[in-house]
């Protein structure tokens, strides 16, 4: 009885901590996003699992924000014209990935370019990660693995996938 009652009061404790850090959340995203690319990655990401089919708009909107912060990188790749990212950073790059494939909108499509840049990155390091860091190789195996899920990588990396060189 008394491992019930204990158990009870985590979840209640655990349920408050939750309602309080959405709350805090919401009330910062009042412009439709979180100031920054990686503050409203996270907020997308943590809302997208939290919010109903009704407020979608909370997640869908940023989203929309965020392909609007996507940069052109000027270094040309010899198999993409055109590549972009967010901050000329992997993990906001791939942050912005993930959050944008977590929203129910048609924006996949936008995202071709980060992808692609993400590998072309890949590609400069002499250990085939990303700037040689676990952190930031790991953050972009996330939006690969995300975006596998979807017909995006195909579109993105061709039908034989990621290349080596």
């Amino acid at each position: 009885m008394k491992t019930d009652k204990s158990q009870n009061a985590l979840e209640r404790r655990i349920l408050t901590l939750l309602g309080e850090g959405l709350h805090f959340v919401f009330k910062e995203g009042g412009m439709g996003h979180w100031r920054d690319v990686r503050s409203t990655s996270h907020a997308i990401l943590l809302l997208s699992d939290f919010v109903g089919e009704r407020h979608m708009a909370w997640v869908n909107e940023p989203a929309r924000w965020l392909v609007q912060q996507m940069r052109p990188e000027y270094e040309k790749s010899k198999d993409h014209a055109e590549m972009k990212s967010w901050e000329s950073e992997i993990w906001d790059t791939a942050l912005a990935i993930r959050a944008i494939l977590s929203a129910n909108i048609e924006l996949h499509e936008k995202l071709i370019p980060g992808l692609q840049w993400m590998v072309d990155i890949r590609g400069k390091s002499k250990n085939k990660t990303w700037h040689d860091e676990p952190w930031e190789t790991a953050h972009a195996l996330f939006a690969i693995y995300e975006a596998r899920k979807t017909d995006l990588a195909k579109k993105a990396f061709g039908p034989s996938g990621i290349t080596e060189e």
